[in-house]
């Protein structure tokens, strides 16, 4: 078992033929501030991840050089919830306990996979911290749908499989292996309707979508949602994705501004480039994400 999941299907063809499709020179930030969400005490209540506290250690320190001259630096630390913005899910952030099958965890690995003193074993992010590079397909289903205004799918809107293959028909697009898949569904736009509160019901993937991603072979999945699964979740693409075909989730994603370049030249694939933290045995990493076209 590659501890990389279907992150291993990118090989170095694969990155080489993504390259290609760089044509403007075009480079879109895919990654909210680790400020995001802008909420109180915590990033997402339902969530438990604390928001991000920052805290100056140097402040405008005098230090004098030989010369006679004084260098000023400063410095801070940081804490943050490594799933509280813009981020991947390592495959050892979700499991099941499943009696029909063996293990908890992507291929096959046992609760023991996750270290008593916190951390996983081999499926932390660090595996996937050597970058993603890749071809990205951007999935605009709010501009499929009709719904460029108000500019996000409503609540109960599930991403069937065969939303999917429509819009892959329409666009003349064909998925193919080792490929990343960017869906939009215009949460930020909705969850600002929604007076910054986070909506009961969520516009997302459906289980069935599975069955795309599956067929193709995918390396990689994300939304700008917080769950890329529809809400009430199913957790079709988290068991049947993350867990079954280790295929790396995404959430939170900034695509907005992407989703407007690909409408402005009708072109909707792009070279993504994401570097997650290198911390060992983490459940997730911000994504650290561009968009190249």
């Amino acid at each position: 078992m590659d501890r990389r999941g279907a992150v291993a299907r990118i090989t170095p063809v694969k990155v080489a033929a993504a390259a290609r499709l760089v044509r403007l020179g075009q480079v879109i930030p895919l990654s909210h501030p680790l400020t995001w969400p802008p909420r109180g005490g915590e990033a997402d209540p339902r969530l438990k991840r604390p928001a991000l506290r920052r805290t100056a250690i140097d402040h405008n320190t005098v230090i004098p050089l030989p010369d006679g001259r004084y260098a000023v630096t400063n410095d801070d630390t940081v804490q943050f919830a490594l799933q509280g913005s813009s981020h991947w899910d390592s495959l050892a952030h979700f499991g099941v306990l499943d009696p029909a099958v063996s293990g908890v965890f992507y291929g096959g690995r046992g609760l023991d996979e996750i270290d008593p003193a916190g951390g996983a074993r081999t499926l932390g992010i660090d595996a996937v911290a050597g970058g993603i590079v890749t071809r990205a397909i951007v999935f605009d289903v709010v501009g499929f749908l009709g719904r460029a205004d108000p500019g996000f799918l409503t609540d109960e809107t599930r991403i069937t499989d065969t939303m999917l293959e429509a819009y892959l028909a329409r666009h003349g697009l064909t998925l193919e292996e080792g490929d990343a898949a960017l869906v939009y569904t215009g949460f930020v736009a909705r969850w600002a309707a929604n007076g910054g509160v986070i909506p009961a019901l969520i516009a997302g993937l459906d289980a069935s979508s599975m069955r795309i991603w599956r067929e193709a072979g995918i390396a990689a999945l994300a939304s700008d949602n917080p769950t890329l699964d529809a809400v009430p979740m199913d957790y079709g693409i988290h068991v049947e994705g993350l867990r079954g075909e280790g295929i790396l989730l995404g959430e939170y994603w900034k695509l907005d501004e992407l989703v407007r370049a690909c409408r402005g030249d009708e072109t909707y694939e792009c070279l993504l480039v994401s570097a997650p933290l290198n911390i060992p045995g983490a459940f997730g990493s911000p994504c650290n994400a561009l968009a190249i076209r």
